[in-house]
């Protein structure tokens, strides 16, 4: 999932042309952020680790 929003944020920034003015700061942290989750997993506190029937 994260890898998809990854893709839908790099078409927000294609596609949106106001953002090249004004910067797109917030997009690269947001695609950093998901990369985060796709390489390393969304780790201990994630939903389906929490809801696993592993105990």
């Amino acid at each position: 999932m994260a890898l998809a929003l990854f893709s839908f944020n790099i078409v927000a920034v294609i596609s949106y042309p106001a953002i090249w003015k004004n910067g797109f700061l917030d997009h690269q942290l947001w695609g950093l952020m998901m990369l985060v989750v796709v390489f390393y997993g969304a780790g201990r506190w994630s939903a389906d680790q929490l809801f696993s029937l592993k105990k």
